[in-house]
């Protein structure tokens, strides 16, 4: 059973983590949309989708995001119109399309997460070596017992 000290303290990190991620979405996308100014919104986050489940079909990416077919359509559209997402066939089965990034969104990928970095090597200014670890040790174990 949980005490109200943990219950407070879970709330607490809850609150922390929440604040975090909408600053870090926040962030990312602002990056990404200096460096490409026609993305905006969802083209940035589905483009954050293919990056990390690359190569993804548009059945897989419309149910891991939740959007209907036709929004996501649109979304694949505009980000194969700029250079940033290419579809193949896949080997298994022609019919379908994979998706995966361009060379140009890899480059402009690694850009962004360079920008983000130094944004983010600011913020732990004054922090240890240990202190970091920590942390990313930290968030390491919860992402994976979440996984």
């Amino acid at each position: 059973m949980n005490t109200p000290d943990e219950e407070e303290l879970i709330g607490s990190i809850v609150t922390e983590m929440s604040s975090t991620m909408a600053r870090s979405r926040v962030q990312w996308d602002r990056l990404v949309s200096n460096l490409v100014p026609e993305l905006k919104g969802m083209n940035l986050v589905v483009l954050h989708a293919v990056m990390h489940r690359a190569p993804v079909n548009a059945t897989e990416l419309s149910t891991r995001l939740d959007v209907d077919k036709a929004t996501l359509s649109r979304q694949i559209t505009k980000l194969r119109e700029v250079g940033l997402v290419q579809a193949d066939p896949s080997p298994e089965d022609g019919r379908i399309q994979l998706l995966t990034l361009t060379e140009k969104a890899q480059d402009l990928l690694a850009e962004a997460r360079t920008q983000w970095v130094q944004a983010y090597r600011e913020r732990f200014d004054g922090w240890s070596d240990d202190d970091l670890a920590r942390l990313r040790d930290g968030l390491r174990r919860f992402n994976t017992d979440t996984a």
